[in-house]
């Protein structure tokens, strides 16, 4: 029988067909193998945890950096808001609401990750510390603007009292209250020393300033002699010479408005005293030319205004009236009519008119009624002819055919301004006719003339509404096509 073979430490198996030294080599080349089977298998494990690592720090860091900018949004958002507020009582306790509201926020989004906590409140400290920044700052704005404009009322009304303050210890009172309200505010950091110093040394300059203006307006003449005898002595020699001067124009200028006041006046009496003069003339002509002589003396003894000879000359005409054989010659009478009649074409004083008609001993009583008569119908076709010319001339005035305004003709507007000065002509025609004036044509043009030129239009002015006219009705015609 074949001999079974044993294992020794020295010997291989002998497997029939197969050289001990060959297998030798494939027991180490399998060996070999599964080593770096297990070499490759560590390493995909530990490229996995890198990956898993390196994911996880990519993934913290997109956070972080999410959390970062919307914490900066949100913080710059709320410091905007603080902007256009002045409750600054408020801002303390609404800065804490709001930092304590978007940490809870942003604290929700780190979660759990320590890294995370970290990083953000180190951010969240440095970014809230900012934003505290802003709001203390605008809380300082708005109390500085309050003081400031607290102060500058303050200020102003010093001025006035200053200026008006006769007494001049109760003067140095009020600048004192002024230093120690400066003094206040730079105490509390609202001025800066030196801004405080200009504020103290602008009130000595103004306040005495202020109160020479006031005493000009008030009594130049008095001003006048205190600037001349050292009551401003403080005022700068050139502000003092200059509110001199002002005080002197100023007392020129009182003077001459009295003086227009005071002519102003004599000529509104003397019109009234005319008014009513040619009012008790015109009843006793007008008893005259009636024929009521019993009458008449009694006005004149009534009256106010007629003067000595014009009263004497109404008694000698009634005296003459009365006569029983009054004779009026042909030829005289003649002669009176022609004279009165060109005194009416000429258009003299209706009043005087009328005192020569009445009291003219050659002229009949059919003559004193037919040209009283005349007289009255002249008056009111003179103020219907005047009123005609009057509009033709504003008419012209404000419609003119030649000039710079010739190119504008025809708008609303001369229309509107035509119509407004013919109604103030009507009126004034109406005024004076109401108070007993004698209008005649010429004063009517003239009066027009003055009414046109009044209600007149500029150049500049017709060009600015020609080119607000022009574009509403482009607008007009623009929504018109819109429309269609």
């Amino acid at each position: 029988m074949p001999k079974i073979p044993t294992f020794t430490s020295d010997a291989s198996p002998q497997v029939p067909g197969i050289d001990p030294a060959q297998f030798s080599r494939v027991s180490r080349t399998e060996a070999q193998a599964g080593s770096q089977i297990a070499q490759m298998g560590l390493q995909a494990a530990d490229t996995i945890s890198r990956q898993q690592q390196e994911e996880a720090t990519a993934e913290r860091t997109l956070k972080s950096i999410e959390i970062d900018n919307g914490l900066k949004s949100d913080l710059d958002a709320l410091g905007e808001s603080y902007l256009d507020r002045d409750d600054y009582q408020n801002f303390d306790k609404d800065r804490e609401a709001q930092l304590t509201e978007l940490r809870n926020k942003y604290m929700a989004q780190v979660g759990g990750d320590r890294v995370l906590q970290v990083a953000f409140e180190r951010r969240f400290s440095q970014e809230s510390l900012n934003f505290s920044n802003v709001v203390r700052a605008k809380k300082r704005d708005v109390m500085s603007k309050r003081a400031l404009g607290g102060f500058e009322t303050t200020y102003n009304q010093s001025l006035q009292n200053y200026a008006g303050e006769p007494d001049p210890l109760r003067r140095q009172m009020i600048a004192k209250d002024v230093e120690i309200g400066v003094a206040t505010l730079v105490a509390s950091r609202f001025l800066t020393e030196a801004q405080g110093e200009e504020k103290i040394q602008k009130f000595i300059d103004e306040s005495e300033q202020v109160r020479a203006d006031q005493m000009i307006e008030a009594d130049p003449v008095t001003a006048l002699e205190a600037l001349k005898t050292g009551d401003f002595a403080g005022l700068d020699p050139k502000i003092r010479q200059a509110k001199t001067e002002k005080a002197i124009l100023r007392k020129k200028q009182n003077e001459d408005a009295e003086k227009v006041i005071a002519a102003a006046e004599e000529k509104r009496i003397a019109d009234e005293k005319k008014v009513a003069h040619d009012k008790e003339e015109r009843t006793i002509g007008e008893l005259f030319v009636s024929g009521d002589y019993g009458a008449i003396i009694p006005a004149l003894k009534r009256s106010q205004n007629l003067t000595g000879d014009e009263l004497a000359s109404w008694t000698t005409k009634v005296k003459e009236a009365t006569k029983v054989d009054k004779k009026v010659d042909d030829t005289a009478r003649s002669i009176e009519i022609i004279k009165i009649n060109h005194m009416i074409d000429t258009n003299e004083d209706p009043a005087k008119i009328y005192g020569y008609i009445a009291g003219n001993p050659n002229l009949n009583t059919q003559d004193y009624e037919q040209y009283i008569n005349k007289v009255d119908t002249k008056l009111g076709s003179e103020i219907t002819a005047g009123r005609s010319d009057g509009n033709t001339i504003i008419h012209g005035l404000i419609f003119p055919k030649v000039g710079l305004n010739a190119a504008y003709q025809n708008t609303p507007l001369q229309t509107q301004r035509t119509a407004e000065a013919q109604l103030a002509l009507d009126d004034w025609i109406k005024e004076q006719t109401s108070a007993k004036k004698t209008l005649t044509r010429q004063d009517i043009k003239r009066k027009a003339i003055a009414i046109g030129q009044e209600y007149s239009i500029s150049f500049a002015e017709m060009n600015k509404y020609q080119q607000e006219f022009t574009t509403k009705q482009m607008e007009e015609l623009q929504r018109q096509q819109n429309a269609e």
